[in-house]
């Protein structure tokens, strides 16, 4: 038996982007993949951060997309299939297209890594996100990721429900950590890469 590598590093930046239309200079914070109580979280975090950040935008792309058009929010949101366009008034985005989501993480300035802040999902894989080179953050209940988060090391930023928020805070008020916690992962990513190339050369030897 040999282990040559994990196919979770095996994910691509997508050959046709989304088209995302956003007004105005904004920082965005896209919450991918979410499950029952992140769209709160998210938008709970939405609204500490807005006295810094006044014209924030959230993206919301909820994993099972038939649940977007049941979440409610307290602040301006509209849903993807109905615009492609994000207006100044719109606080909150959410995604109900599907397929999407990897493409979507580019317009981004922090990816918020869902199916992670509440027990019994455990993640979802942050790649699509760090292939973008786009700082990762990530909950503490990644079980099912653990091997990739460990693997990219300092390069995604861990977190619980609790500071999240702060986390997030400390990404969008420097470019230049964004740039350093996005360039870590990114390395490790490409050392982990050729997991296929690998397996194909052990199969043929």
């Amino acid at each position: 038996v040999r282990v040559v590598g994990d196919l979770k590093f095996e994910v691509d930046i997508p050959k046709k982007v989304a088209v995302l239309e956003i007004e105005g200079e904004r920082p965005v914070v896209l919450w991918g993949s979410t499950h029952e109580g992140e769209e709160k979280l998210a938008e709970e975090v939405h609204l500490r951060l807005m006295d810094k950040f006044p014209n924030l935008l959230t993206v919301v792309a909820p994993r099972h997309i038939g649940r977007a058009r049941d979440l409610k929010f307290k602040i301006p949101c509209i849903i993807r299939t109905e615009s492609r366009k994000v207006d100044e008034k719109t606080q909150i985005y959410v995604v109900d297209t599907i397929g999407e989501l990897s493409s979507l993480y580019s317009y981004c300035d922090v990816a918020v890594i869902g199916g992670s802040f509440f027990p019994g999902i455990g993640g979802h894989n942050p790649i699509e996100a760090v292939v973008w080179k786009k700082p990762v953050v990530i909950g503490n209940y990644h079980g099912d990721f653990k091997h990739v988060v460990d693997e990219l090391d300092e390069g995604i930023v861990v977190a619980d429900r609790n500071s999240v928020a702060l986390e997030i805070e400390k990404l969008l008020q420097s470019r230049e950590l964004r740039e350093e916690v996005s360039a870590r992962a990114y390395i490790k990513l490409k050392e982990n890469r050729g997991v296929v190339e690998r397996i194909l050369k052990e199969v043929l030897i």
